[in-house]
């Protein structure tokens, strides 16, 4: 996890695993060869997430939006997070602060790992 965190910025959560998945208020990630209670963290690269253009998602709340040319970074607030997660978005995003969205996330930008206090 610290490699993971030197190379690249992450959206950092906690989760524990049941039943073959580690949940976490982003979606859940199969991890079958963890035994169940094991705590996790979870990254997941801002670039992982994506505003639904069809409805479907997690609900989020549009906080600061800063577009920096190639992208826009995106603060989503959500329920049950006490801060705000921040999305890579490419281009520039016609949502603004204070918009109501829904968010996907890219399993494939998803990643745990066990806690060292396990």
């Amino acid at each position: 996890i610290e490699v993971a965190r030197f190379f690249c910025d992450f959206i950092e959560l906690k989760g524990v695993v049941e039943a073959g998945y580690v949940h976490s208020v982003l979606g859940k990630i199969e991890t079958p060869d963890r035994a169940s209670g094991t705590k996790m963290d979870i990254l997941v690269r801002p670039q992982g997430l994506k505003i639904s253009d069809n409805g479907e998602g997690l609900e989020g709340l549009i906080g600061n939006v800063r577009f920096l040319g190639d992208y826009s970074l995106v603060d989503i607030h959500m329920a049950d997070l006490e801060s705000p997660v921040q999305a890579r978005i490419p281009g520039e995003i016609t949502q603004k602060q204070g918009d109501v969205i829904k968010i996907l996330v890219d399993p494939s930008q998803f990643f745990a790992f066990p806690r060292k206090d396990n």
